[in-house]
């Protein structure tokens, strides 16, 4: 996204809110009723993609992806002690994305408005990096 590799926090959080703006205006530009909404974000994307450049490797590389044959991996953290929000149908912790959500908040938000993990990591620059890693 062009941020040098000896630039300041700042600029990366500028660069993070501009990606989620955009994002957000992304989700806003398909009709409420519209069932093919996540057609015409793909389109938006397919858009901006044509003129090369971040956009069109990023694309490229998100298409590849999916693509690709799926792989599982099974993640356990015992360390925490966090209680799980939400369990699957088999009684495992979820993490699905309205889990971490509710973990992470929105910790870019001006004020940031945290997730559950701001508290539980005891709140102040702790609480925030769990909510940035989570987000």
């Amino acid at each position: 996204r062009g941020l040098h590799p000896s630039g300041t926090r700042e600029e990366m959080l500028k660069l993070l809110r501009e990606d989620i703006q955009f994002a957000k205006e992304l989700q806003n530009a398909a009709p409420p009723d519209e069932a093919n909404g996540y057609r015409t974000i793909g389109e938006a994307l397919e858009a901006a993609a044509r003129d090369g450049g971040a956009m069109g490797e990023i694309l490229s590389e998100l298409k590849e992806k999916a693509n690709a044959k799926s792989k599982h991996i099974e993640v356990t953290i015992k360390s925490l002690g966090m209680e799980p929000v939400k369990e699957t149908t088999g009684g495992s912790p979820s993490v699905t994305a309205d889990v971490l959500r509710g973990l992470a908040g929105d910790p870019f938000e001006d004020p940031p408005k945290y997730g559950k993990a701001y508290d539980f990591f005891g709140g102040g620059v702790e609480g925030h990096e769990a909510c940035v890693a989570l987000y």
